[in-house]
């Protein structure tokens, strides 16, 4: 569709609603589109939540809609510092931090994990791994360094993910599924750490959008239900590595093994974990 015709599209559905207000998470180019639209023909007060990167780092979407939308809304704000600042700094407009929220305050179940001689180190993970190489990545570097990993959640079913359970088990990875939250805090609370892949933000680094300005919403969860602590594969300048050693809860660690087993060791140390 042409502008004109896009206008006149949604000039007719909105007609059918009393808009009072008006909400976008832009992510494809039409949704810059059509938000500015929608602002333009209902007088909606609009607000811009930036989740996603497709503009700074990526050039996915063209300067002049994102422009035209930071400049139509009457709130934005983006989901990390990092998102916040790189948009404010190229629109030159306001980009207000809110960070995922939990809906509701739940006890904080405190980490019970205790070494057992002569059994390997089994962590967890949750969440999503975002690109085939990436996966590729991390499986190469459980394979190598012997940690057991235990992987919760819905990511293995992504398509863009290479080969199968049963082969990704060989490499130490056990695909676990979901469990009702209540269950998920109890099983992590009984790991050792919690591993998040995230980007090295170098030249081998190929969602490096994401993993600069988005946070992941699984670290929040985390923290805010349990004190299990955080090990962050990939660069201390990703947003996720920067909001876990800002707090004190994790640490960082490349694809390298040997400072990988060094993070890893770091985390196992009783005195550090105490701090």
């Amino acid at each position: 569709l042409t502008l004109a015709e896009t206008e006149e599209h949604l000039r007719r559905i909105l007609a059918l609603y009393s808009i009072r207000r008006i909400l976008c998470v832009p992510y494809y180019r039409e949704e810059f589109i059509h938000a500015v639209l929608a602002k333009k023909l209902t007088g909606a007060p609009l607000c811009t939540y930036l989740m996603d990167d497709q503009n700074v780092f990526v050039r996915n979407v063209p300067d002049h809609w994102v422009a035209d939308l930071l400049a139509s809304s009457d709130l934005c704000l983006g989901i990390s510092p990092e998102m916040g600042a790189a948009y404010g700094r190229k629109f030159g407009r306001p980009v207000h931090v809110l960070p995922p929220l939990l809906e509701r305050s739940e006890p904080l179940v405190p980490c019970y994990w205790s070494p057992e001689p002569g059994e390997p180190v089994r962590a967890a993970m949750i969440g999503n791994v975002w690109t085939a190489r990436r996966f590729a990545q991390l499986r190469e570097v459980v394979r190598h360094t012997g940690l057991q990993l235990d992987w919760y959640g819905n990511g293995p079913k992504a398509s863009w993910l290479t080969g199968t359970p049963e082969e990704w088990e060989a490499d130490n990875i056990r695909c676990l599924g979901f469990l009702p939250e209540d269950d998920l805090v109890a099983a992590l609370a009984s790991y050792p750490f919690v591993l998040v892949p995230s980007g090295s933000l170098d030249a081998a680094d190929d969602n490096p959008a994401f993993a600069r300005l988005s946070l992941p919403s699984r670290l929040l969860f985390l923290h805010a239900r349990t004190d299990t602590p955080v090990l962050v594969l990939g660069s201390p300048d990703t947003a996720a590595g920067r909001f876990v050693t800002h707090l004190g809860t994790g640490v960082c660690a490349s694809a390298d093994p040997g400072d990988f087993q060094a993070a890893v060791a770091r985390l196992l140390d009783p005195p550090t974990r105490q701090t």
